[in-house]
């Protein structure tokens, strides 16, 4: 989202303080990304940044980040658990993640060195190589795929 939604700081705030048991001080919105997201850097001694979409995919983009990281990628930023331990928690019709804060420029903002391909030809082979446990391929399938096979007619 380019414009930030109608959600007071201080219930931002509020609610990183509940659902993670981060202290957070200050919220500011970064206006990036897609129309379906807000996003928001959070300060709490270390900065987080928190997502909150729209896109009715439910804890599914949380989920594969999630699963890559715990199979070593550590490439890919992962969300953190909330206290309940799910990896997403529901504001006001968004679906939220906080993950940590990386500083920095991506690989469309900068040119990358030898090293840095070499360093992404592996995270990509990691990724694509991650074996995806039979419940969470069946729903990568169903909810990924279902508004392509709608939108495609098959005789």
């Amino acid at each position: 989202m380019q414009t930030e939604p109608a959600l007071p700081a201080e219930r931002l705030i509020a609610y990183v303080r509940e659902q993670w048991g981060v202290a957070a001080t200050g919220v500011r919105f970064l206006p990036v990304g897609d129309v379906l997201s807000a996003h928001y850097r959070v300060e709490a001694g270390q900065p987080y940044f928190l997502k909150l979409r729209r896109d009715g995919l439910a804890d599914l983009p949380a989920a594969v980040p999630r699963l890559l990281a715990e199979r070593g990628v550590t490439q890919v930023i992962a969300p953190l658990p909330t206290r309940s331990g799910a990896l997403t928690a529901e504001l006001d019709g968004y679906v939220a993640t906080l993950c940590p804060y990386v500083e920095g420029r991506t690989g469309f903002q900068r040119d990358l060195s030898d090293r840095d391909w070499i360093e992404l030809g592996a995270a990509l082979r990691a990724v694509h190589t991650t074996v995806v446990p039979p419940a969470l391929a069946e729903r990568l399938a169903a909810d990924v795929l279902a508004p392509v096979l709608d939108a495609v007619s098959v005789h």
